[in-house]
């Protein structure tokens, strides 16, 4: 019951995570048909500096439109400079719109407006006549800004955002040149850089001009450009009085080594989720090659002796009640069946009443448990009930059965914990016998949960969380949908082959099916022999733990049933807790009765199990690429969008 918990809240969590993902992109699909959406294509960049500092740009908008019946192109920050000279063409339709020369917020097809829409607000606007309709369209913008350049005492300065983090649109790629007004005499007097958290470059291709390539350029980003001269070029009419040439390159260098450290470690960090979804992807194929081959076998390869009934008890001595439970519920859910780990709980009990760790005995009508014994000689899994009723009696010298639900209710987690070691010892101490084969066990039951748990971890959220979403929806997720339904598919077939006992699992897996069948049917088989109590009370501690104690009594009582009455107990008295509670008249009670100890010992676990689920339901330079500093201390901010 506690790991099927487990096992469903780690489900369920990555269920609600998956269906999340799903869901926002069945979401974005549908409502895509309504919303008003823009995406750039390309975007390119004319850019000619004049000599007299101002420069002519040239914008050509290939962008794709939904709902969208404006385009607008944003300046702000302008009182140090003038835009004019504004002209908008639509390329689609290969003529000049109409200037309108008036603010509008829905601006008619094939008419424009290049105006100031507030303090040191500039705006750019055209119509697209896509209101209600969508599809690619091309346009190109142009205007002239002046007093771009700034001149010092030892350099002249092109410091110019491009688009800022107010820009709404992403861009698949954006393009441009920039021509200087004349060649500097020497191209290492020619500097140029760019800013932003972008996937591009900038660089000289001559002495008297640059050119920038940056790809899938997402919207909130911001891009500007800076370029130094260290010749005079431009005849600026004002010249501030200051030396910025050291502190420019000063402080380009401290933004690419910020830049270089940024990008060293998102290639790190690629390179370890790449390195981990290849292993991911790496154990799929692995695991899929390994259930063909076994699925191309016939049979599991174990063989059988076909036994009906065995006398004797597997490993007598040995064996734990836990063990014989899990191997005579073998592919039967022996882990998550709730009466079965309480029937199992009680035959523990059971046994170390039996082996002389702890006593039962009726007092008063009830029936109480006290520890009479050190726990030297248990093996792990009996030494997890001990533990759990030492606990339950602390410092009480012993504890009244019918009780003990006080404590799995006070104590549920405790009472938990001892259950789930006990579980876990099970199959540690099978393994440890040869009798369990952990690989096969591995590959029938692991690999799948697995898959499921590290696959959707690692392959999802891990590279979700540094935005990796390109990777995540065209390369990891469907690589791992892909190889999750191979596996799948083929662990389908080749499960019938796997079996995880070994040989010697295998026999001594019939030999305790075939003593439960001898127990069912003890009074039915003709047998030699004097009747030995001593043997029958080990034969109730597993069958107990097989849960059929009261077929087993009634097996007993029809072939001898002399032993049920007083005058067998007056004649042959006995100490054992077991066999009075189970044949002796003088016990069999309501409360003292066998059916009346393993009634309370269930009705313990459920309280514990109601407990715990009630709790659990109570219960985020001269040239190369761009770096990511900059801020164009005294040029405009820039946008673009629709509306």
């Amino acid at each position: 019951m506690i790991k099927k918990t487990k096992f469903n809240i780690i489900s369920i969590v990555i269920f609600i995570i998956c269906i999340i993902i799903f869901g926002q992109i069945i979401i974005k699909v549908f409502a895509d048909k309504d919303i008003q959406k823009q995406k750039m294509n390309e975007l390119s960049y004319e850019i000619n500096l004049n000599l007299d500092g101002s420069m002519n740009v040239i914008e050509t908008w290939d962008i794709y439109v939904q709902n969208t019946g404006t385009l607008f192109r944003t300046f702000t920050d302008t009182d140090e400079y003038s835009i004019s000279d504004v002209n908008v063409v639509d390329f689609n339709k290969n003529m000049n719109l109409t200037d309108i020369n008036k603010y509008m917020y829905h601006v008619p097809e094939g008419e424009f407006y290049g105006l100031e829409t507030g303090i040191d607000e500039f705006e750019i606007a055209w119509g697209t006549g896509k209101d209600e309709s969508r599809g690619n369209v091309k346009y190109q913008i142009s205007y002239k800004v002046d007093n771009v350049i700034k001149s010092y005492n030892d350099c002249q300065e092109f410091y110019w955002k491009l688009l800022d983090s107010s820009n709404g649109i992403a861009c698949k790629k954006i393009s441009g040149i920039i021509k200087l007004p004349k060649p500097v005499s020497n191209i290492d007097n020619l500097k140029v850089w760019g800013h932003g958290e972008v996937n591009g470059t900038v660089e000289r291709i001559s002495n008297d001009m640059l050119k920038f390539d940056i790809k899938n350029f997402s919207a909130g980003k911001m891009l500007e450009l800076r370029s130094m001269f260290t010749e005079k070029i431009f005849d600026t009419a004002n010249i501030i009085n200051i030396n910025m040439k050291d502190e420019i390159l000063e402080e380009e260098e401290s933004w690419a080594e910020q830049t270089n450290q940024i990008i060293k470690l998102r290639n790190i960090i690629l390179t370890v989720i790449f390195t981990i979804e290849g292993i991911i992807l790496l154990f799929g194929l692995v695991k899929i090659i390994q259930y063909l081959i076994i699925a191309r076998k016939d049979g599991d390869g174990l063989q059988r002796k076909g036994i009906q009934y065995f006398r004797d008890i597997p490993r007598d001595g040995e064996s734990t009640p836990g063990e014989a439970a899990y191997l005579y519920y073998f592919y039967k859910d022996f882990y998550w069946t709730d009466g079965k780990q309480s029937n199992v709980i009680a035959s523990y009990i059971l046994n170390l009443c039996l082996k002389g760790y702890i006593k039962i005995e009726k007092k008063d009508g009830a029936q109480f448990i006290s520890v009479i014994k050190e726990p030297n000689d248990l093996k792990p899994d009996e030494f997890d009930i001990y533990s759990l009723l030492s606990d339950a009696i602390g410092r009480d010298s012993e504890i009244q059965v019918d009780k003990l639900n006080r404590f799995a209710k006070d104590k549920y987690y405790k009472y938990k914990k001892h259950i789930q070691n006990m579980l876990k010892n099970i199959e540690r101490n099978l393994n440890k016998e040869g009798i369990i084969d952990r690989k096969k066990q591995r590959l029938y039951k692991n690999t799948g949960e697995k898959m499921i748990y590290f696959g959707t971890i690692l392959s999802i959220l891990f590279p979700c969380i540094f935005e990796f979403k390109v990777l995540i929806l065209f390369i990891t997720l469907p690589l791992f949908i892909l190889e999750m339904i191979f596996i799948y598919k083929v662990s389908r077939r080749a499960k019938d082959n796997i079996y995880q006992l070994t040989q010697k699992g295998v026999y001594e897996e019939e030999e305790w099916k075939g003593l439960k069948k001898y127990l069912e049917k003890y009074s039915l088989i003709e047998e030699k022999g004097v009747f030995d109590l001593l043997i029958w009370e080990k034969y109730l501690v597993f069958a107990t733990a097989f849960g059929m104690p009261k077929t087993v009594i009634d097996q007993l009582k029809a072939k001898y049933p002399y032993v049920f009455t007083e005058e067998y107990w007056r004649n042959n008295p006995n100490d054992s807790a077991i066999l009075n509670m189970t044949c002796n008249p003088l016990y069999i009670d309501k409360n003292c009765s066998f059916t009346g100890f393993t009634h309370n010992i269930t009705k313990s676990y459920n309280v514990m199990s109601l407990t715990y689920s009630s709790h659990m339901a109570s219960s985020g330079g001269s040239g190369g690429g761009f770096s990511s500093g900059g801020g164009g201390r005294w040029w405009p901010e820039a946008g673009m969008g629709g509306r």
